[in-house]
C-alpha cells in the first residue's frame, strides 16, 4: 500500500512555543520568557538522583567564572532532560487517516517524521534568512529544539511505543544525533531544492548560510576565541558538506519515504547499543524485516526494478556521518582541553551508560 503524504499547513510560531499539549505545573524560564512545562514528578526523581543539588552547585560555582553564560545554558539543558524525560515516557502519538486502519513500521515513521518538519520547517526558502553569523545561544536553542521534536516524532511510531522507557531512552540516545546531521542535509535539500547553486544549508529554522562559511558570533566570547572556535566548526563544516550534504544532493528526487527507512534502519540496528532488553533485540530485528519489506514494496508501486543501487547510496549516507562523528569528537576534545565552552550541555555525542544524565532518562 502506497501512501500519499499531505503535509498540513503551520502557522508560524516564535521559538521559544515549546507546545502546550498538557496541563501540568511547570516553571517559568526567565531566559526564554515562555512558561516550559517541568512536570513536578520529573523534578521530585531528579532530586533522588542529586541531579538538582549537582546542577545548583555548578550554578554557585560559575557564578565567579570566566564563563559568565554558562549557568543560563546549565538551566536550559536540566530544562531539556526534563523534556525528553516526558516526552519519551508518554503515551504514543495517534495517527488518524479516513478510511486507513493500518500503517506500516515504516509508514508510522514516515509521518512522525512529516509532524517533525512541519513543527521545525515551516518556512518557505523566501522567509528564510541567508546570512552566515550566529549566536551560541541561537545554536543551543536550534538544538533543544530539534532533540524534543524529533522525541516527539518518533511517539508516532507503534514499534517505538511498545519499548519500555529504558529501551526507548537508548535508541533515542544512539540515534539523535546521527539523525541532526542527516536532518540538517535532507532538510535544507527540501527547502531549497536539490539544485540550488550555493549549497545553502539550515543553520537555524528561520536562517541559512552558505557552504562552509559559518561564523558563531556574540558577547560571550573575546574575538580571539570567537576565531578560535569558528574555524573548529568550519573544519566540521567541511566534513558534513563533503560527506553528508553533497552525496545526498547528488540522489535525485530523495523522498520523505526513503528518508524515513535511513532512520529506521538506523533506529533498530542495535548491535552497538549497550543495555538494551533481551525484547528490545528481537523486536529490533522484527522492524528490520518490515522496513526493508516496506521500501521494496514502495520502489515496487513506483515500478522501480533497478533499486538497488540507489538504496546503496542512500545506506552509504551513514558512512559520512560516521567520519563528521569522528571530527565531533575532535572538537569536543579541543573545546574541553582549551575550556571554550561546556560541551556536555550541547549534547553533542552519545551518552555512555554510565552518564547520570543517561541515567536520569531511563529511570
Amino acid at each position: 500500500m502506497q501512501l500519499v503524504w499531505k503535509k498540513p499547513t503551520v502557522g508560524i510560531k516564535s521559538w521559544c512555543n515549546w507546545e502546550d499539549e498538557s496541563q501540568i505545573p511547570f516553571y517559568k524560564n526567565i531566559n526564554c520568557g515562555e512558561e516550559n512545562e517541568i512536570p513536578f514528578d520529573i523534578e521530585l526523581k531528579a532530586k533522588s538522583l542529586n541531579l538538582y543539588e549537582e546542577w545548583h552547585d555548578f550554578f554557585n560555582e560559575s557564578k565567579n567564572s570566566s564563563k559568565q553564560f554558562m549557568p543560563k545554558y546549565i538551566f536550559k539543558f536540566r530544562e531539556l532532560l526534563n523534556k525528553l524525560k516526558y516526552v519519551l515516557n508518554g503515551p504514543q502519538q495517534i495517527i488518524v487517516i479516513p478510511n486507513i486502519h493500518y500503517l506500516t513500521s515504516l509508514q508510522c515513521i514516515c509521518w512522525g517524521l512529516t509532524e517533525y518538519e512541519n513543527k521545525m520547517y515551516p518556512y518557505k526558502k523566501d522567509q528564510i534568512l541567508i546570512h552566515d553569523e550566529f549566536t551560541l545561544e541561537e545554536y543551543s536553542m536550534f538544538r533543544r529544539k530539534v532533540f524534543v521534536e524529533f522525541g516527539r516524532g518518533l511517539m508516532y511510531s507503534r514499534d517505538f511505543c511498545k519499548l519500555e522507557n529504558r529501551d526507548r531512552v537508548l535508541l533515542f540516545n544512539n540515534l539523535v544525533n546521527v539523525f541532526g546531521k542527516l536532518a540538517i542535509a535532507f532538510f535544507s535539500l527540501r527547502v531549497f531544492g536539490h539544485e540550488d547553486p550555493c549549497n545553502l544549508t539550515l543553520i537555524l529554522n528561520t536562517q541559512a548560510g552558505g557552504g562552509t562559511s559559518f561564523r558563531m558570533v556574540g558577547e560571550v566570547y573575546s574575538e580571539p576565541t570567537i576565531a578560535t572556535i569558528s574555524n573548529l566548526f568550519k573544519k566540521s563544516s567541511d566534513v558534513f558538506m563533503d560527506q553528508i550534504y553533497l552525496p545526498m544532493k547528488k540522489i535525485p528526487n530523495f523522498e520523505m519515504i526513503e528518508f524515513s527507512f535511513l532512520i529506521g534502519q538506523y533506529l533498530w540496528s542495535t548491535d552497538c547499543i549497550d543495555g538494551l532488553s533481551a525484547e528490545a533485540i528481537i523486536l529490533s530485528k522484527k522492524v528490520l524485516t518490515s522496513l526493508n519489506n516496506d521500501i521494496h514494496n514502495y520502489y515496487s508501486n513506483l515500478n522501480l526494478t533497478n533499486y538497488v543501487l540507489r538504496l546503496t547510496e542512500i545506506i552509504k549516507l551513514t558512512t559520512g556521518v560516521m567520519k563528521h562523528t569522528a571530527v565531533i569528537s575532535d572538537i569536543i576534545t579541543q573545546a574541553r582541553v582549551f575550556e571554550m565552552f561546556e560541551v556536555g550541555e550541547f549534547y553533542f555525542e552519545k551518552m555512555k551508560i554510565d552518564n547520570p544524565h543517561l541515567i536520569y532518562l531511563m529511570s
